[in-house]
């Protein structure tokens, strides 16, 4: 009896590790497995799926600031993310999973657009669409650092975002 009851607590804690898996895979490409950070950097315009969340950051354009909300950096980028969650559970995705890096240095949120930030819980079989807005300095390109908060690792999956060469307004 003793031995089923040190065994039992050190069996459990060897099946851990594998239970907090997360799955990423490119939608038409191949499936990998992660626990932590992706070796991988994923391209502007890339379908994830991530467990069996689908997420797109279909675009990244370069918007003017508002009056009364200056840029401290120099410009605003805003990038659009589609998220269609196909687990069985809702999920939330909010501006704070993802952090925009340039040259080592993270950038800072934008605040002062009519139209705020993405930041929702998305139901079973639900979809939503939403930017994020990050005030930069000028460089050739970005990392998109995503940590998805609905994983049971702390998995980081990175996007190469060319810098945007064209103003567009923040709509």
């Amino acid at each position: 009896m003793k031995k089923a009851f040190y065994t039992l607590p050190i069996t459990v804690l060897l099946l851990l590790p594998a239970c907090s898996q997360t799955s990423v895979e490119k939608v038409g490409g191949e499936e990998r497995s992660s626990s932590t950070k992706t070796d991988e950097t994923y391209q502007l315009g890339d379908t994830l799926k991530i467990d069996d969340v689908i997420v797109n950051i279909t675009k990244a354009k370069q918007t003017d600031p508002i009056q009364f909300t200056k840029s401290k950096n120099g410009k605003i980028v805003t990038i659009d993310v589609d998220v269609r969650n196909n687990s069985k559970d809702s999920i939330f995705i909010d501006r704070h999973d993802f952090a925009l890096v340039s040259k080592g240095e993270k950038a800072i949120g934008y605040h002062g657009y009519e139209e705020l930030p993405l930041s929702e819980e998305v139901n079973r079989g639900e979809q939503a669409d939403g930017k994020l807005y990050f005030d930069v300095k000028p460089a050739d390109s970005y990392e998109l650092v995503y940590k998805p908060n609905f994983t049971a690792a702390q998995t980081e999956i990175h996007f190469d975002i060319p810098a945007p060469t064209s103003t567009a307004s923040s709509k």
